[in-house]
């Protein structure tokens, strides 16, 4: 049935230890396993946003330079003033200038710049688009929107603005993406431009400013405010076409979300002069990566999970095979054997567990000892009374008759001493116990110190000073009795005038302390250091035997007070007994300390 009740105790133990070891390393695994997609879709889509603000950055950059390119050329002089010359009066000397100022940006920027008169021929770094020469093109298109900037700005009053213009032109085997151009005004200002000052910016250029978004995106859009392609960095034959995410871009902010339809990352960025950058990342390196992770998860809460089972039956057997191997030994000390031990080297709570049982185990081992010590000296006593035994009623009508022929005679000594003696004979024969009261205990003083004080007269005077609470309190026979007699006989009987006695008893918390002190000629060094050690061998463990004369050094007034300190002991356990002071020519003191009980209550 143990052994059924400790597998259980194991089980249980192990459950509890796979619970709190395997159940968190599997939640976390699976955790971690789903999380990974999360994390890496999250930080791909920030790596998304990094990368197209940069890009976003460097068209920005790259459109305000040509900006001001346009902006210085329409406010040169030399172009003015060729514009303002009549078209009869435009010498060489006026278009070779004009074309300096067009060459020198050309040169450096690697653009195609034009100076577009509204009458005459137009001058350029490079042929001239058709959508440039026909009269017909001047009302719409990028001419067009740089005419309509004149008459806005003529209406409110403001300088005239550069502007960009997507796509103006697609005859050229290196397309421009945008015309970055300005309106100049005719001087005076009449209704519509002098002619107009166009960059173009191709899309070898584009290509080589964006060359890095190639390894970061694998798609990238520049779009118009209406979602037309402008440019694509993966090919020209998607540009002119509207893209189906223009709205993933949202003007001021930088906007990233998954298009779960097509599996990829789509982020879009307003650019400066309202061209939406509009970029693509596949997600198919997510899925790889996140592939890998769970399987690295798997792994990792795979391993952790046997590792938490190999400790989990390490540390329950190290708990439950000590606690087994302990109800085996209680059930043993439950069927008697009180000599059983389990022995345990471990420095733990398990450890002072098993070293606290062994210690219990032999505390009791000891008591039983000291119980059954003290039964067999009983039935010894009890033995040794019976064969002592004299007939009492033979001595008390002994006695009566010594009393009566002393009173007959006016004897009345003798007859206090028959009467005196006759109650100390009668509480040595009464047979109601073992304990009697301090009361009782006192009235035997009384009678023997009456008896002494006839023996001895004018030799001595005795006071009792007793507590009325503590009258009732529970102790051995005989135990006082002794005391007083050794006081007289060895104190009081040698001194030389007339010596004191006296008898204590007081309360001291849960205990009484009762003193029997004489001024008589006291006690030697050596005699007390006698007595002591007669005191300490009954103080010892468990003897099989009352500590005899010789190892006492002692006379029977020693083996007297042993038998005392010894009773005391087994009744009332180790903080009880007798002790025994005093020193020669200064009195002696005997104080005996046993707990209050009162009588019929049992000692522990």
């Amino acid at each position: 049935m143990a052994t059924k009740k400790s597998g259980r105790f194991f089980y249980r133990l192990l459950g509890a230890f796979l619970a709190v070891g395997v159940l968190p390393v599997a939640v976390a695994s699976i955790s971690l396993s789903v999380a990974s997609r999360s994390v890496l879709e999250r930080s791909l889509i920030d790596r998304a946003r990094s990368s197209a603000a940069i890009a976003a950055g460097g068209l920005g950059s790259l459109l305000e330079t040509y900006a001001a390119i346009a902006e210085e050329l329409a406010e040169d002089s030399a172009i003015i003033e060729y514009l303002a010359t009549p078209v009869a009066e435009r010498n060489p000397g006026r278009v070779a200038d004009a074309n300096r100022r067009l060459h020198a940006p050309a040169r450096v920027e690697r653009v195609a710049v034009y100076l577009i008169p509204e009458k005459g021929s137009a001058l350029g770094t490079a042929p001239l688009p058709t959508e440039y020469a026909k009269p017909a093109y001047r009302s719409w298109g990028a001419l067009g929107a740089f005419a309509r900037e004149v008459v806005k700005s003529k209406e409110s009053e403001k300088t005239t603005s550069v502007l960009i213009f997507g796509r103006p032109h697609s005859e050229n085997t290196n397309p421009a993406i945008f015309a970055v151009g300005r309106a100049v005004p005719a001087t005076p200002r009449p209704e519509g431009p002098a002619g107009y000052v166009v960059i173009d910016i191709h899309r070898l250029m584009l290509e080589e400013l964006f060359s890095g978004a190639k390894e970061a995106f694998t798609g990238f859009n520049l779009l118009d405010s209406s979602g037309c392609v402008l440019f694509d960095l993966n090919g020209s034959y998607r540009e002119g076409s509207f893209a189906d995410n223009g709205a993933a871009a949202m003007s001021g902010e930088t906007t990233a979300f998954i298009d779960k339809d097509a599996n990829r990352i789509v982020t879009g960025i307003r650019t400066a002069f309202g061209i939406d950058l509009v970029a693509y990342q596949s997600m198919a390196p997510i899925a790889v990566q996140s592939a890998g992770l769970r399987s690295v998860s798997i792994f990792a809460g795979l391993f952790s999970a046997l590792a938490a089972v190999a400790l989990a039956l390490v540390f329950s057997r190290s708990i439950s095979d000590p606690i087994n191997q302990l109800v085996k030994v209680m059930g043993r000390v439950q069927d008697g054997e009180l000599d059983a031990r389990f022995i345990l080297s471990r420095d733990d709570d398990i450890g002072y567990l098993v070293s606290s049982f062994n210690r219990m185990v032999s505390r009791i081992e000891l008591l039983v000892a000291e119980r059954v010590e003290q039964q067999r000296r009983l039935r010894i006593s009890e033995a040794q009374a019976l064969q002592a035994r004299i007939d009492p009623h033979f001595l008390y009508n002994t006695l009566n008759s010594i009393k009566s022929i002393a009173r007959l005679r006016g004897v009345d000594e003798i007859a206090t001493i028959s009467t005196r003696l006759g109650r100390l004979l009668r509480a040595g024969f009464a047979p109601e116990g073992e304990f009697s009261t301090l009361e009782e205990s006192m009235e035997l003083v009384r009678c023997y110190l009456e008896i002494e004080e006839i023996r001895y007269p004018n030799r001595f005077t005795f006071s009792i000073d007793i507590e009325p609470a503590l009258l009732g309190v529970s102790l051995p026979r005989l135990v006082i009795q002794p005391l007083v007699e050794n006081a007289v006989g060895h104190g009081l009987e040698k001194k030389v005038g007339v010596g004191c006695l006296s008898i204590a008893a007081r309360k001291f918390g849960a205990d009484v302390v009762i003193r029997v002190e004489d001024d008589g000629t006291g006690i030697s060094a050596e005699r007390l250091k006698r007595i002591r050690a007669a005191l300490e061998l009954a103080d010892g463990e468990y003897r099989t035997e009352t500590p005899s004369i010789a190892e006492a050094g002692e006379d029977s007034t020693g083996i007297a007070l042993t038998n005392i300190h010894r009773r005391i002991r087994l009744y009332y356990g180790p903080r009880y007994g007798l002790e025994i002071e005093g020193r020669e020519g200064g009195g002696t003191r005997s104080i005996l300390r046993i707990p209050i009980k009162a009588k019929g209550e049992r000692p522990c």
